[in-house]
Parts: C-alpha cells; structure tokens; sequence
C-alpha cells in the first residue's frame, strides 16, 4: 500500500469500483436500519449510524477523487481538498449532527437522504 501511496497517482480503477459498490451499499443499510420504529428512542444508537454512514460516504467520495484514504480519521476535515464532492459536505454533515443532538431526528434523516442521493449522482457521473 505506502508504493502505491508514494506512486504518481496511479489508481485502480477495480479497486474504485468496488470501494464505491461496497461503500454505498453499507451507506444504504445503515440509512435503512437508523430509521427502523424505535431506533430514534437509543440516541447512541443514532449517532453510531450517522458515523458509519459518513465513514461509508468518506471511502466513496475518496475513492470517486482518486485519493488512497487509510482511515477515516481527519477524511472529513480533509474533504474540501477533492474535487468531486457534494456542495458544502462538511457542513451539511456537522449539521446532521447537531440537528440530532437538538432531538430533530426527521430532519437530520432528510438531509442524509439528500446527502446519499447527491453522492449516488456523483458516482453515476463517474
């Protein structure tokens, strides 16, 4: 791995391919299972969905740029360095966040819906 991060960018294109399929399908059931009937009552719950989901996102919009990402840590504040990413990601994100931490849980699952719809155009287009 550190041969093809010293490399002169090359990126397989197999291996983008199935980090986007991989990704986005998790992406998708975590969506799926944040927004089951009793799942708004476990907080915890809530904001361990929310986290994998934008991990999932993280590891698509990496490899949707071309870019090795290692691990998720500072993947989100590094965000606006790539060139093919939802309008405003990191703030839309942050506020996902604190929209569930104010107890506005439909809002917050709206603009993940929105959030997972724009990034499935971004792959669609690459």
């Amino acid at each position: 791995m550190k041969a093809y991060l010293a490399s002169d960018g090359y990126y397989p294109p197999l291996m983008k391919k199935a980090i986007i399929e991989k990704f986005m399908w998790e992406a998708k059931f975590a969506c799926e299972c944040s927004n089951k009937p009793g799942a708004f009552e476990d907080i915890n719950y809530i904001f361990g969905s929310v986290f994998h989901i934008v991990c999932s996102w993280l590891q698509v919009l990496y490899a949707l740029n071309k870019t090795y990402l290692m691990n998720e840590k500072k993947a989100l504040p590094h965000i606006s360095r790539l060139s093919t990413i939802p309008d405003e990601f990191q703030l839309q994100i942050n506020q996902v966040y604190s929209t569930i931490a104010d107890g506005n849980f439909d809002e917050a699952y709206v603009i993940i819906l929105k959030l997972d719809n724009e990034i499935r155009d971004l792959c669609a287009a690459n």
